[in-house]
């Protein structure tokens, strides 16, 4: 062909497409970013991994803006179980009543059980006898108030020191009762060895006698201070609860009981006194506000308040024997119940409402991926834990990307000793054991209880620190081939400066090759982190990540029958990995076409 029919079918080329070589719409379509573009385009692949990636972004940082959870919401449900209410016992203690500003020591009560030991049951002590104990240098007499069905009540207060005999001789007196009256008569009763009198009244006095191996010891009661009984005060009314402690309350009840009274005064109320064969009721105008029992019944827990009428028919059910019972509660409601016998103790049980975590629910209308091992809604984790992964996946890319190209450019173009000692430094990053670091680096973490989103600004820092060595070499071996090229030997001859020469012109021709590794690492960053938080070395409640989710499948439990749980989380990892590998792989493509195949 020559000259002229080249010219020829040139021209008839121009004419058939409407443009010349110059013309600008021929400089578009040869524009090398739009060729890019195109290539990137015509690989369906990496289209998929780019809807991939745009979904998996629209439901990380999109989504949890329409979740009507939040990313530590609990969630519970009523539920309703047998559990015990209150308890009850026959009582076997005496009850101590202390009356205001004394005090009766643990010691003293040991002293008072040996006094009495030996001395109940109505044979040797009956109404009204006293007998006397030393405790702690502290002299007490004790007074019998009542005695009934083998139960004693008895009236504790101290004693004062009057005089001491001898062989039937005054050895010690005090010198206020030192006078020929008092000292004859306790002359005559240390005398009388056959007396078992236990008081002497000279005048006035009343004087207890005790003796202490031959010596015979003469004391002056003072006031009760202490009660003793071994029955129970239940107060049916909260009104009426202060005087079952109240020890002048509790004197006048047992007062009026060993005189065979039917009723007495208190405080300016009228209490009527109605005995049973089992217990005593008090009642005021007709009502019964206490009950004197044997029967120890308390709520099980503090804040409960037991009504009246649980008090009459637990007592009742307990001494019948029956199984179970209903009774109407403080809150007028009523309410079922069954006691239980363990070990001489009544257990009262009650179906009692309580709150339960949700845990490990299925899918529900509510909560479409179920809920997870702690009671939080699974979807909006994932979706809160997809903003951390990729976060994690972008930041630690960039960090990497960044300090590789500074160390990689400044090695590459130097090269000589600044070469050699930046691959040494590279060497020894990569010596640097990684997940025993991040494991040593976690603990510290753990014992300084740094927050959960310090922590994973923290474990990014720590990854993109040891993970950027790959970029350096590949951005050193680029430059190590560029800079002895035409067009970097002409930029070198224009004398600009050695920074704008990196990274204005050697830097910008390495970018392609940056672009398609920063986007294979972003999913292996994803992978690394999930590894991390399936490990339990990742970020902490109450962050989530995607691996993190993973990592309640540890529990064999859940592993197996919560596929809800786990699956799931495990699935968008594959999905996103998948995404970020088939855009590195079309951008690969796009960028050297001779790598399509």
């Amino acid at each position: 062909m020559n000259t002229e029919e080249i010219k020829t079918n040139s021209s008839q080329e121009t004419q058939e497409n409407g443009y010349a070589l110059d013309d600008a719409r021929r400089i578009k379509v040869l524009s090398p970013s739009m060729m890019v573009f195109k290539r990137f385009v015509r690989n369906k692949l990496a289209i998929v991994g780019f809807v991939i990636l745009v979904v998996m972004f629209i439901f990380s940082f999109l989504g949890p803006i329409f979740s009507p959870y939040s990313i530590a919401q609990l969630f519970t449900k009523d539920s309703y179980e047998w559990k015990t209410y209150a308890t009850g016992r026959y009582n076997t203690d005496p009850n101590y009543i202390v009356a205001d500003g004394y005090d009766f020591p643990s010691g003293a009560r040991s002293q008072f059980l040996l006094a009495v030991s030996g001395k109940t049951g109505g044979k040797e002590l009956n109404i009204g006898d006293t007998v006397s104990f030393e405790s702690n240098n502290a002299n007490y007499t004790v007074t019998v108030l009542d005695f009934k069905d083998g139960k004693p009540v008895y009236a504790i207060g101290g004693t004062e020191f009057v005089a001491s005999a001898l062989l039937g001789k005054i050895n010690k007196i005090e010198p206020e009762f030192d006078t020929p009256e008092i000292r004859e008569a306790l002359t005559a009763r240390a005398a009388d060895k056959k007396s078992k009198e236990t008081t002497l009244e000279v005048g006035d006095y009343t004087f207890q006698v005790s003796s202490v191996a031959k010596e015979i010891v003469f004391e002056l009661a003072g006031e009760d201070s202490v009660l003793v009984s071994y029955d129970v005060f239940l107060a049916l009314d909260n009104e009426y609860e202060p005087l079952t402690r109240n020890f002048e309350f509790v004197k006048a009840v047992y007062k009026a009981a060993g005189e065979d009274e039917t009723s007495f005064e208190y405080d300016g109320k009228v209490f009527e006194l109605t005995e049973t064969e089992t217990e005593t009721e008090l009642s005021v105008d007709g009502e019964v506000v206490m009950l004197i029992s044997d029967i120890n019944i308390g709520a099980y827990q503090t804040d409960t308040v037991l009504s009246s009428d649980f008090l009459l028919k637990a007592s009742e059910v307990i001494r019948t024997g029956a199984a179970d019972f209903s009774f109407t509660d403080s809150n007028e409601e009523e309410v079922n119940a069954r006691i239980n016998l363990v070990n001489g103790n009544y257990y009262v049980e009650t179906a009692q409402k309580s709150q339960l975590l949700l845990v490990a629910e299925g899918p529900s209308p509510e909560h479409p991926l179920g809920t997870d091992s702690y009671g939080m809604d699974l979807l909006t984790r994932l979706m809160y834990g997809g903003r951390v992964s990729l976060m994690v996946g972008f930041v630690v890319v960039f960090f990497e990307t960044f300090l590789g190209v500074i160390i990689g450019g400044i090695s590459g173009y130097f090269g000589r000793w600044t070469d050699t000692a930046l691959m040494r430094l590279v060497d020894l990053v990569n010596a640097i054991p990684f997940y025993p670091t991040i494991i040593i680096i976690g603990s510290v973490l753990d014992h300084l209880k740094v927050g959960a989103t310090a922590r994973l600004f923290l474990l990014m820092v720590v990854i993109g620190v040891l993970g950027w060595t790959g970029i350096a070499r590949v951005v050193r071996g680029q430059i190590l081939s560029l800079r002895e090229q035409d067009f970097m030997i002409a930029t070198e001859a224009t004398g600009i400066k050695t920074s704008k020469w990196i990274f204005r012109h050697l830097v910008p021709n390495v970018m392609p090759l940056l672009i398609v590794n920063a986007t294979m690492g972003l999913g292996s960053v994803i992978l690394l982190e999930a590894t991390l938080g399936f490990l339990g070395l990742g970020v902490k409640y109450p962050m989530a990540s995607w691996g993190s989710i993973i990592n309640q499948a540890t529990d064999m439990h859940i592993m197996t029958n919560a596929w809800w749980i786990w699956i799931p989380a495990g699935a968008l990892i594959l999905i996103t990995v998948l995404g970020f590998n088939f855009v590195g792989d079309g951008l690969r493509d796009a960028f050297d076409p001779k790598m399509k195949r």
